[in-house]
This record gives structure tokens, sequence and C-alpha cells, in this order.
């Protein structure tokens, strides 16, 4: 869980925890996401993308987060606004933006 668009991260994580591209393991180990996959990283977009792959190959499951529920009831929220197509100041230092696209 706590992924929050980091993207890179997580398939670094993946890869170092012995699942390959499509989810499997080698010891049969399943992969379980905890929510909030989405906002305040570079790319949410692409954590779902990798993970409704991993989910619809059959390799792991997902729960919603509240950051999901956020966007599915479409509560703008701090972080999310990449959703709605807005550039937002994430941190609190106000120096990094996101620019994250809804593809």
């Amino acid at each position: 869980g706590d992924i929050h668009g980091e993207a890179g991260a997580l398939t670094t994580l993946l890869d170092r925890l012995g699942y390959d591209g499509f989810g499997r393991h080698a010891d049969g180990r399943r992969l379980v996401f905890v929510g909030d996959l989405v906002d305040r990283g570079p790319n949410s977009v692409a954590v779902c993308d990798v993970v409704r792959g991993l989910v619809e190959s059959g390799n792991a499951q997902m729960v919603l987060g509240n950051h999901e529920l956020n966007l599915l009831l479409g509560k703008h929220k701090h972080g999310n606004h990449w959703f709605y197509g807005e550039t937002e100041v994430i941190r609190k230092d106000q120096k990094q933006k996101s620019y994250q696209v809804l593809a």
C-alpha cells in the first residue's frame, strides 16, 4: 500500500522481491495491493496501469484506499488534482509541482 504514484519505486520493489513482469513469483507468492496507489507521486496513471495488468493476469488483488475512493467520489483532495488536469504544489516547501496528466 501507499505507492502514491511512484511507478519506478513500485517496479523496482517488485523486481527486488522476485516477481516477474506478470506478477509471478518462483515461490508462488501472491501480490496484494492495499490501496493508496495514486496521488502525490509523479505517475499515478503508470501505477494504475501496472497494478491493473497484474490483477487482470490473475496474479494480484487490490483493495481500494481512501485516495482511490476520493477520485471515484469526485472529491478534490490534496494530491489528486492531476486527475482533473490541474497542476498542484505537492510539497510543503512549495517547490515541487505535480504535472501528471490523466491519459
